[in-house]
């Protein structure tokens, strides 16, 4: 996983970013990316207290989007969680 050190919130304390769309989800972790009208360039997956889980930039899903998609969900599910 890479960072951009470019996009707003780089290297300061956890939350959602100025521009950035977040989804929370039942698990109370949020997945976030680039708002409307800008294209995505990565998503990233926060825990309930904010935190930064996992962070991919848009050529990395590209390069392996399979891969992405399953961590991304896994992170997204948060730990302890189970299927129903």
């Amino acid at each position: 996983m890479s960072r951009d050190p470019h996009k707003p919130g780089y290297g300061e304390p956890p939350g959602i970013w100025e521009n950035e769309c977040a989804l929370e989800l039942a698990s109370g972790n949020f997945i976030c990316t680039d708002a409307y009208p800008h294209e995505p360039s990565y998503v990233r997956v926060l825990d309930a207290d904010l935190h930064e889980i996992v962070y991919w930039s848009i050529d990395e899903f590209k390069e392996d989007p399979a891969d992405v998609l399953g961590a991304l969900f896994g992170a997204a599910k948060g730990k302890g969680k189970t299927d129903a």
